[in-house]
């Protein structure tokens, strides 16, 4: 295999002139360009000579030129050299006084017209479906600052890349109508331009994007997402939790779920786990869930098996000044307006800088939420039973002081 030399591609795709410049130039320095790739051309070391480059557009997206165009351009004086990002084929002159592809503009203009079109339609579709995540955001789903918190990081960064990738689209786009009228208007196609004043802002700008993109992924994939999740049912030491069992008191209490037999199974449980997550501003997340039932036991006036959850989140955050916002989020996100919700201050009993215990009223008494606050941390605890939650409030304000594994035990 050989070795290429890579360079950095110094302009857009669309800035033909100083691209086909480019090209030229690096040929009369022995580089012969091989490939491109995303941000660097590969180019092949020979004996320098004069050569012409030509980005020849195709309405036909990653597809390879016509056979028998290739034929004929050969037969002018013009090899086939690599495709060119989407939309281009790169041809280069095997001798100096090869004629030019194109010598009527109006031909031309009929390609850039169909790639103009394609641009102009998935430009639409593009901003209208941004326009509708955006809408969503703000008018059907509350984020509530909390979740904001969690993942500010990929927001931030995700944002960023989809504005700065709307702001290059847009300026392709104008560059592509601006060539498409050119020729439209009988005017070739200019094949010289500087590539290297413009080289000084395009660098910094892919520099740019790139970051942001391994800055998307990593945010995505490495840092706001699950580090890890297991049963903690089957963890060697055990963690620090009120346990489900404890807070139903009854002896006949089992974890795990119950089917039509009224048996447990536990093959597909993923409602008794632990589960780590970070983020830059909530560096510790830590989310442990437990289910189970009472074998024989229905729910209080119905005649459905009696299944009690609990899900207990702690969060500590980077900043303790966000915390108090934190918590009037994220039980504003929580409790939802179409039930009810009889709200106790525990703050004062506790100690806690702030402690609430919030109790469904209208629909069902069953369904209770804890938010608890000091410092930096801050508990949330969602329980769904019949049992009263108040007295375990400082076992779970206890857990505050707790250190939870931030890798997953063996």
């Amino acid at each position: 295999m050989k070795n290429y030399i890579r360079r950095f591609i110094p302009v857009d795709s669309l800035d033909i002139a100083a691209m086909e410049s480019w090209l030229a130039d690096m040929a009369e320095d022995g580089l012969f360009l091989v490939s491109f790739g995303t941000y660097f051309a590969h180019f092949e070391p020979r004996p320098p000579r004069k050569a012409a480059y030509r980005l020849e557009a195709t309405v036909f997206p990653l597809v390879e030129p016509d056979k028998k165009k290739r034929e004929l351009l050969e037969d002018f004086g013009w090899e086939y050299v690599c495709p060119f990002g989407k939309y281009f084929h790169v041809y280069r002159t095997k001798t100096e006084n090869a004629p030019e592809i194109h010598t009527d503009p109006a031909i031309q203009a009929e390609v850039y017209e169909q790639i103009y079109r394609s641009k102009r339609n998935w430009g639409i579709l593009y901003c209208s479906i941004y326009t509708l995540m955006l809408l969503a955001l703000v008018f059907v789903r509350k984020p509530g600052f909390f979740n904001i918190i969690l993942n500010i990081g990929f927001i931030l960064i995700f944002g960023t890349y989809m504005a700065a990738f709307a702001i290059l689209g847009i300026i392709q786009f104008l560059r592509l109508r601006r060539i498409k009228n050119l020729l439209k208007n009988g005017t070739p196609l200019s094949h010289s331009g500087d590539y290297r004043k413009k080289r000084r802002l395009y660098l910094p700008a892919s520099v740019f994007m790139f970051l942001l993109f391994w800055s998307f992924l990593l945010t995505r994939f490495g840092i706001a997402v699950v580090y890890w999740d297991a049963d903690w049912r089957e963890l060697s030491e055990p963690i620090p939790m009120v346990s489900l069992a404890e807070i139903e008191q009854n002896p006949a209490f089992q974890n795990g779920h119950i089917d039509d037999a009224n048996t447990t199974y536990v093959s597909g449980d993923v409602d008794n786990e632990i589960r780590f997550r970070r983020s830059f501003l909530a560096p510790e997340q830590t989310t442990i869930t437990q289910s189970g039932f009472v074998p024989g036991r229905n729910w209080a006036g119905s005649s459905d098996p009696y299944e009690p959850t609990l899900a207990f989140h702690i969060y500590r955050l980077r900043c303790p000044s966000m915390g108090g916002r934190f918590v009037e989020s994220q039980m504003d996100w929580e409790l939802s307006d179409l039930m009810p919700w009889d709200t106790i201050d525990l703050s004062a009993e506790t100690g806690l800088d702030e402690a609430y215990l919030c109790v469904s009223g209208k629909y069902s008494d069953a369904l209770k939420k804890l938010f608890l606050r000091q410092g930096d941390t801050i508990i949330y605890v969602s329980y769904f039973g019949e049992a009263d939650l108040r007295p375990f409030v400082p076992q779970f304000a206890a857990l505050m002081q707790e250190t939870y594994p931030t890798r997953k035990p063996q």
